[in-house]
This record gives C-alpha cells, sequence and structure tokens, in this order.
C-alpha cells in the first residue's frame, strides 16, 4: 500500500478445483507464468499514465498444467496487444 505501482495482479481459484494442496500449487503455477512473461505489460503500462490492476482466476483442471501454462500466457500476450493498439499519449 502506499506503493506508486502501475499494475497490479491477484491470483484466486476456486474451491471446486480440489483441496488446499491443490490449490495452492495452481496458484503457484500461475504466479511463475505471470512472473515469466509479465515483462510486456509492465514495460507498456509503465509508459502510460494509467494503472491496470487485474484478477486471474483459475476455474479448470488442475491436472492439465500445460494447458494452464500455454493459456495465460497466451492470454497475458494478447492483454498487452490490446493495450498497445489504443496506447493514450503520455501527459506534457
Amino acid at each position: 500500500m502506499g506503493v506508486e505501482v502501475s499494475l497490479q495482479v491477484g491470483f484466486a481459484v476456486g474451491k471446486s478445483t480440489g483441496g488446499a494442496v491443490v490449490r495452492n500449487r495452481v496458484k503457484r503455477i500461475l504466479r511463475e507464468v505471470y512472473r515469466m512473461n509479465q515483462r510486456v505489460l509492465v514495460d507498456l503500462f509503465s509508459e502510460r499514465p494509467d494503472v491496470l490492476t487485474m484478477m486471474i482466476v483459475y476455474r479448470g483442471n488442475p491436472a492439465d498444467e500445460e494447458a494452464l501454462r500455454t493459456d495465460l500466457a497466451g492470454a497475458l500476450s494478447r492483454l498487452a496487444g490490446r493495450f498497445k493498439s489504443d496506447s493514450p499519449t503520455p501527459p506534457t
């Protein structure tokens, strides 16, 4: 709190995914995938005057780890592409 950041991210895994151990494992994977793919969004929003706050909610099959990794990486890439196309000009 109180720190100027241009990007805020939260992670949530529904109880239908499984027990606490499974949910925590999925959250660890989500955080890792985000960490490995965050640079595009961080760079984009460090140049913008606005802030992006997003919540990543997982409701899939925890056994399909490869799909989890590729789907989130692809979603982050698509999100960055959307924001690149409507980049506002920074205030002068």
